[in-house]
């Protein structure tokens, strides 16, 4: 799901998630569905974030945009590909 409320498939082979917290950052995409057992740190037991687990991040200060999915191994025509692009041309 994005933050403008499109939904899309994506590949799933990831064990871990990523956690932006900490960071200067933007959420743009996240799973619809919970998918991890766990949502909290090793180090003291806090929620990590309140979402799903975040698919796609943007960081601003260093212009740079997170995919946990695999865009390479999806076909260049899927809605997830394309989003992708989206995100590129629109923050980097």
């Amino acid at each position: 799901v994005t933050d403008d409320g499109r939904e899309f498939v994506t590949n799933s082979i990831h064990h871990q998630m990523m956690n932006p917290v900490g960071t200067l950052h933007t959420v743009k995409a996240w799973s619809k569905y919970q998918r991890s057992e766990v949502y909290f740190d090793g180090e003291d037991g806090h929620r990590i974030f309140d979402h799903q687990e975040p698919e796609a991040i943007i960081f601003p200060t260093v212009r740079g945009v997170a995919i946990q999915w695999h865009p390479e191994m999806m076909p260049i025509t899927s809605i997830a590909t394309k989003y992708v692009e989206e995100l590129l041309n629109e923050y980097i």
